[in-house]
């Protein structure tokens, strides 16, 4: 059985052909402490991808809705927003 981890790395990868040599991590945090909700956070490994994300976030979104019910995991990674953050940046998009 795949993972989480797993899981929510192939379908961020499938998503982001273009952006994924700059992304350094993703994992999933709790929106607030003891919160069941999770958020997908996305790591770029620069200020740069992560301005390409933003750009582009829209088309980025609709394929990984796409591609999470095509592979149905909503019973493995559940996650309710998708945030990135650069890697030693302070700006953030959603």
């Amino acid at each position: 059985m795949v993972t989480k981890q797993e899981a929510l790395r192939e379908l961020v990868f499938y998503s982001l052909q273009e952006l994924k040599a700059f992304v350094q991590r993703i994992e999933l945090r709790s929106l607030k402490k003891g919160s069941e909700k999770k958020v997908c956070v996305i790591v770029f490994s620069n200020f740069f991808a992560l301005q390409e994300w933003s750009i582009k976030e829209a088309s980025i979104l609709d394929r990984m809705r796409e591609l999470y019910k095509q592979r149905g995991l909503k019973n493995v990674a559940v996650f309710h927003k998708v945030v990135a953050e650069a890697q030693g940046q302070n700006r953030f998009y959603k």
